[in-house]
Formats: C-alpha cells, structure tokens, sequence
C-alpha cells in the first residue's frame, strides 16, 4: 500500500512538472509534433552530417537526442518568445522580404540568427547546439499555419473552438482543453491520428514518435524547387499564410469578395468585450470532419518542414564536414 501511494505521487509529480514544462497556448505543434519533425529530420541526413549532429548534441546541457530537444525552445522559461511567429497586416496576400512588420523581432529573425550562428564553426559547440536546436524549432513553427497570422487574435488563439456536442465523448475528435483554433492546429490534428505508445503510468496512452515518424516517411509532398534546398524563410512563411487565408480552415473570413481577411463577418479584427462568453470571440465547432480535412495538411507541414530543416543542416554544416574530411584523409590536403 505504501509503494502505491508512492508510486500515485510520484505519476502526479511528473504530471505537474509536465504542465510547468510545456504549458498550454501557442506553442506549435506541441511537443509530439516538433518531435516528430526532427525525427523525420535526422533520418534524412548524410552520415557526416548525422556525425557532426550527434556531437553538437554531446554539448547541449538538457537533450542527448535531436527529436526530443526540439521542443526545448517552448519549454520554461520559454526561449525567445516574441519569436515564435509573425504577424501581418490583414489584407496582405503575399509576404515579399523577410521582415517582422512593426515588430523589432520575429520568426525572420530568429530563423537568420540561429543559421548564421550555427554555421560559424568559430562559436562553441554548447553556442552552436543551442542553435542548431533553435533552428530547428523556428522551421517547425513557420510551417505551422497559424504562427503566419495576424496580431489582434494572436493567430487564432482569440478564436473559440467547441468540441463536437453531437458526437459521444470518447468519439470527440479533440481533447478535452482544445479550446481554440491555434491549439487545434498544434496538437489535435497531429496527435489524433498519432499511434500511439502502451499507457504511459497505466493512465494515459502516449503518442509514439517513432512510429509517427514511419508513417509520415511516406507522405509525398509537393517539391518546391530552391525552396526545400535552400535557406528560404519567405516562401515557407508565404505558404502558411495561404494556408491561413484558405477559408475552410476556419481562420479567416474573405470580406466583400475582398482580400482582406477579416476576423469575422461584422468584425475587421478581434476585440474582447467584457461580460461576452470567451470574451466576445468567435466559436465554431470542430468536429469529425473538420480533423479529416485538415489533418492531412498539418502532417504534409510536418513533413515539409522535415525536409526543410534537414537541407538547413546540411548547407550549414557541409564547410565543417568538408574541412574535417580534409584533416582526416592526407590524400585530400
């Protein structure tokens, strides 16, 4: 009986330090859905470059595995928060440079400082892991569609989802806590049709990357030329934006036939108004169907954004390879 009370104190423990670690709100993807990128990632790349990950890993101070230290960025105290997204105006249909708008700091900017930062083999390998990291969290969070959004409804976290009343409990498709557009997009549509793992304490069942990860090797994306080559920022973001203005995913509302993407049918942008039910937001409710059509869009982004920061590893680590295979083979000095 003693061992038991134990051990129900020590499951609760891990539970609330969970909490604290990864709160709830906008935090993309969730920490399944970073994990499951960097997953497909790893796998993706070349021998030398899979190396030379392994022992940038050796010197970051909280992760041994890429997959899981993918989500560092999001865990407490958050790592550069006002850098996990941007925000544009509500009429913009295509984003032309990488900048951040009114703000100082953006996704832009932390996309381009971690690159450059673990590109310079001159920094410390605990510098460049912490990049590498980073970067790969900021690759996840710009193909997350709702992280290209607009500032007044914080990407659709000022937008009230219902679960679907008519369908029984066990047969929602979101869990209990999905209450708005934003945190549908990063966990409901990922980890709904996740497999999933044996019961983790006997009290929940758990997600298994790994074998999300087999799954998702094999969705065919569309290719995107230079786009999944090379560095680009401007058309990743630009891809989610047209996702967020495509409107059967909820998020905007074309006005008048117009472009601009307006918050809802008699609001341009969202308000809160006091005393209103979720403070004036719009609702809508997410059911069976909904999940159908838009899963299979945030796995591509998954697998996109897979692609992506794989190539991002490999021009940013190819002159570190290069040169120590010199070192390495006097018939190449």
């Amino acid at each position: 009986m003693i061992f038991f009370k134990n051990f129900v104190r020590s499951a609760a423990a891990l539970s609330c330090a969970a909490v604290l670690m990864f709160p709830s709100g906008a935090l993309a993807w969730g920490q399944h859905g970073h994990a499951v990128i960097c997953e497909l990632t790893y796998r993706q790349l070349e021998p030398e470059i899979r190396k030379t990950v392994d022992e940038l890993m050796l010197a970051h101070p909280d992760d041994e595995r890429l997959n899981t230290a993918c989500a560092w960025a999001d865990r407490f105290p958050r790592k550069k928060p006002k850098q996990h997204y941007v925000n544009f105006a509500r009429d913009l249909t295509k984003i032309e440079s990488a900048t951040c708008g009114a703000a100082k700091t953006c996704i832009f900017t932390a996309l381009s400082d971690d690159f450059k930062t673990l590109s310079d083999p001159e920094n410390s390998d605990e510098v460049r892991a912490e990049a590498m990291i980073l970067l790969g969290h900021w690759i996840g969070d710009i193909h997350q569609p709702m992280h290209v959004g607009f500032a007044d409804d914080r990407g659709g976290n000022s937008l009230h989802v219902k679960r679907d009343p008519s369908a029984a409990r066990k047969l929602r498709p979101c869990r209990a806590g999905t209450d708005n557009l934003h945190a549908v997009w990063d966990r409901c549509l990922v980890e709904s049709k996740a497999p999933k793992q044996k019961k983790l304490f006997g009290l929940a069942k758990q997600a298994d990357i790994s074998s999300h990860a087999d799954r998702l090797a094999a969705i065919e994306v569309p290719v995107s030329g230079e786009a999944d080559k090379k560095f680009s920022p401007v058309v990743w973001a630009n891809e989610s934006l047209a996702l967020v203005r495509d409107p059967p995913v909820q998020y905007c509302r074309l006005k008048d036939n117009s472009d601009f993407c307006a918050y809802d049918a008699e609001r341009d942008t969202y308000v809160p108004v006091e005393g209103q039910p979720y403070d004036g937001a719009r609702s809508f409710t997410v059911t069976q169907g909904y999940v159908d059509f838009a899963s299979p869009i945030a796995e591509r982004r998954l697998v996109q954004a897979a692609q992506r920061y794989a190539a991002a590893l490999t021009l940013a680590l190819a002159d570190q390879v290069e040169a120590e295979t010199r070192l390495g083979d006097p018939g190449l000095k």
